[in-house]
């Protein structure tokens, strides 16, 4: 029936997602369905009578972060604000789970778009190179040799591709609550 088929497939969405989590533990792609943009913002949960009040806030609290908030990273300096979204999928929704401050090697790695970005109109490597290291490096990847560990990003990017693409022939609704 319809109904158990949007069971298995939400079932599936959920198992993809917890392989992502497998793989890459603590530094992993985030997945935005499709029809949303990869840069959803703070302002989207901000009323514009707000907004330079909030912005306020956002400083105060960037000048308070020295280094990266990616565990197991330490990198400092040009740090950005990194939104964490995560998807419900037996809900339909994306909810805004935090903000973090981030290196540009782990806001690259976090945003699905950019980093496939990186390896499309740079010509760049995903075997080898500074983030396939830091990827490695922060999700504690003991990879023997470096297409292992190019294999290990590969895989969760791949999946995390797959996922992005799934959710996205479903109309996912943005949740207006930040997850505590």
């Amino acid at each position: 029936t319809k109904k158990e088929a949007t069971m298995s497939a939400v079932q599936q969405c959920c198992n993809m997602q917890e392989l992502i989590n497998t793989k890459a533990g603590v530094l992993q792609p985030c997945v935005i369905p499709r029809g949303y943009t990869g840069k959803l913002g703070w302002k989207h949960f901000v009323v514009a009578d707000d907004r330079d009040a909030f912005r306020v806030l956002l400083d105060e609290r960037r000048q308070g972060v020295a280094v990266c908030e990616t565990p197991n990273c330490g990198a400092s300096g040009n740090l950005k604000l990194f939104l964490d979204w995560q998807i419900d999928f037996g809900k339909k929704h994306l909810r805004l789970q935090k903000g973090s401050f981030l290196c540009p090697n782990c806001f690259q790695l976090r945003t699905l778009e950019d980093f496939l970005s990186s390896l499309t109109f740079t010509g760049g490597d995903a075997t080898s190179g500074p983030l396939v290291s830091h990827f490695l490096k922060v999700n504690g990847i003991k990879a023997s040799t470096p297409q292992e560990g190019a294999l290990q990003l590969q895989e969760c990017y791949n999946l995390a591709f797959s996922l992005k693409v799934l959710a996205g022939y479903e109309e996912v609704e943005r949740v207006r609550e930040l997850n505590s």
